[in-house]
């Protein structure tokens, strides 16, 4: 994985994933103009492309989560339940471009 990421660009990538998460919360709702962001994270994601793989993705919806645990007092299982609807929604529509 170091490999992956040995060229990233982090301050841009937290921007990306800042604005990733938005998308994924906004096509919960079925926003037209997130669906399609997520198409192209999709397209962006998949085997011609960057090539994440889809067994990659259920690691990141982990690791999103317990970093949500660790800094927000609020975090529960009612939360966390949510969290896991909106993003596993986004992230099948990402994984179906792959």
């Amino acid at each position: 994985m170091k490999k992956l990421l040995a060229k990233t660009d982090m301050d841009r990538q937290k921007a990306l994933l800042r604005s990733g998460l938005s998308h994924l919360i906004m096509s919960y709702k079925n926003k037209p103009m997130s669906e399609k962001k997520l198409e192209a994270l999709g397209k962006s994601h998949s085997r011609n492309e960057l090539n994440v793989k889809p067994t990659l993705y259920p690691y990141w919806i982990n690791s999103l989560l317990v970093t949500i645990a660790k800094h927000d007092p609020e975090y529960n299982e009612n939360l966390k339940k949510a969290w896991l609807l909106v993003l596993d929604k986004g992230v099948a529509k990402i994984k179906d471009r792959y």
